[in-house]
C-alpha cells in the first residue's frame, strides 16, 4: 500500500491505455491530476489495484482516464469481495483441518489397519475427510465388496471383453478412448491406496 503500488499498477497502465482529461494540460497540471489518484488509492494494497484495474479497462468506453472514484468504487468492491471469500473459506478451513486431524487419530485404529489390509484404506480415509463420516459409521465390507467388483471390471477391461450393465445386458467392449480413461482411473487409485495404505502402517509402527 504505496504510492509505488499506484504508479505501478494504475498510472502507467492507465497512461499507456488512455489520454489525459484534457489535450491542453500541462505537464505540471498532468501531475497535479495523477497525485489525485495516488491520494484516493494508496489505501488499497497492490493486488487489490491490480484487480481494480482489470474490472475499470474490461467497462471503461471513453478514451480519457477513468476518474478516481470510479476506481475507488472498483478497488473497494475487489476488496471487500477478497473479504467475503476470506470470511467463506474459514468455516471450510476449519473443518478440514479437523477431518484431518480426525483422519490421523484414525489410522491408528484396528479398523484402518484392517481396511489397509483388505485394499480399501482410500476409500477409507474418502468416507472420513471428504463425508465426514465417523470410523464407526463406516462399514468396511461395502468397500470390500465394492472394491471386488471394481477389480472385476478393470479385469474385463484390460483383456477388453464385453462389458454387462446392472440388469444382465450386453453393453459391448469399451471404446479405446473411454477405455484409456478408465484404465487411467483404476492407476490413479491404487497409486493413492498405497499411499493411504503406507500412512496407516506407519501410524502402526510400520507393522
Amino acid at each position: 500500500m504505496s504510492r509505488e503500488d499506484v504508479e505501478t499498477h494504475i498510472l502507467k497502465p492507465m497512461q499507456a491505455s488512455f489520454l489525459p482529461p484534457r489535450a491542453d494540460l500541462t505537464p505540471n497540471e498532468i501531475a497535479m491530476a495523477l497525485q489525485a489518484y495516488i491520494y484516493t488509492l494508496k489505501a488499497f494494497d497492490s493486488e487489490t489495484l491490480d484487480e481494480a484495474w482489470m474490472s475499470v479497462v474490461a467497462a471503461h468506453r471513453g478514451r480519457n482516464w477513468p476518474v478516481p472514484a470510479v476506481i475507488v468504487m472498483a478497488a473497494s468492491k475487489a476488496a471487500r469481495d477478497k473479504r467475503i471469500a476470506k470470511a467463506d473459506a474459514e468455516p471450510k478451513r476449519s473443518i478440514e483441518a479437523e477431518r484431518d486431524k480426525y483422519w490421523r487419530a484414525c489410522c491408528k485404529s484396528d479398523k484402518a489397519l484392517r481396511a489397509a489390509e483388505a485394499g480399501v484404506s482410500w476409500a477409507l480415509k474418502l468416507a472420513i475427510i471428504e463425508d465426514g463420516k465417523s470410523l464407526t459409521e463406516v462399514n468396511l465390507q461395502n468397500f470390500v465388496d465394492a472394491n471386488a467388483s471394481a477389480e472385476k471390471l478393470h479385469a474385463r477391461i484390460v483383456a477388453n471383453q464385453p462389458l454387462y450393465a446392472h440388469d444382465g445386458r450386453n453393453i459391448g467392449i469399451m471404446q479405446p478412448m473411454l477405455r484409456e480413461r478408465a484404465l487411467a482411473m483404476y492407476d490413479t487409485v491404487k497409486a493413492s491406496e498405497a499411499r493411504t495404505r503406507a500412512e496407516i502402517l506407519e501410524a502402526h509402527g510400520g507393522a
